[in-house]
């Protein structure tokens, strides 16, 4: 496990979180609560081949989503640039209403490193 502090935990935050905007899974208020929880948390991340997982601990105290934000968001898809066999799909579980964790899993192929790149990634609906 090591430090992530970089543009990518964040570019994959936002698409969920506007993701789930648009889809009306989550309304401005609960997008303000959480986004305060992800730009006050130490975010760590595990890499797996299959996937890889951006763990949150909070600093401070924060203020719960509440019980009308889902356990899960998701529905984020990417293809990555130069691995047309590679789809990676985008989770992040929320726990009493305080973000736990952000997932990626990969289909088709094993993922590496390099998704830490935003460059390499292009959203897709699959």
């Amino acid at each position: 496990m090591k430090k992530q502090e970089s543009y990518f935990e964040n570019f994959v935050f936002n698409k969920l979180l506007q993701q789930a905007i648009d889809a009306c899974y989550i309304d401005g208020e609960i997008y303000s609560i959480l986004k305060k929880q992800h730009e006050q948390a130490t975010i760590t991340y595990r890499y797996t081949e299959a996937g890889f997982f951006f763990d949150y601990t909070m600093n401070n105290i924060v203020v719960p989503a509440g019980e009308r934000v889902p356990h899960v968001l998701g529905g984020v898809n990417f293809k990555v640039v130069d691995n047309p066999n590679l789809l990676i799909g985008m989770l992040l579980f929320i726990d009493n209403g305080i973000i736990s964790c952000a997932e990626g899993h990969g289909y088709g192929d094993y993922i590496d490193e390099k998704f830490l790149d935003p460059t390499m990634l292009v959203e897709t609906t699959v």
